[in-house]
């Protein structure tokens, strides 16, 4: 989001709530993750076949395992879009009209 602190400085300056940023960037945040998830569900459940050796003790189709995998993806997404949702909205107006 560093190449668009510009775009969210311009924002700020004309009276956008901060509110605003963020909702923005957790949308394309959202957009992301939701076609990552598309592709990435079916291609694990795919490619179980592949490592049911490695597995031991579980089954390549375990609920619990797939859902904590699933989770800490999740995580790891919020986690990855809320710092730079939280920088614009710190983003001073000024300073941002100011760089090029």
């Amino acid at each position: 989001m560093v190449e668009r602190t510009r775009e969210f400085g311009i924002r700020l300056a004309v009276g956008a709530p901060a509110t605003h940023l963020v909702q923005l960037v957790a949308r394309q945040a959202s957009w992301i993750l939701g076609f990552g998830l598309l592709a990435g569900i079916p291609a694990t459940l795919a490619a179980t076949h592949l490592a049911q050796s490695l597995l031991f003790g579980l089954s390549p189709w375990d609920p619990a395992t797939l859902g904590t995998a699933l989770l800490l993806v999740l995580a790891a997404a919020i986690g990855s879009a809320a710092i730079p949702a939280i920088r614009a909205t710190r983003v001073d107006p000024c300073v941002a009209l100011r760089e090029e």
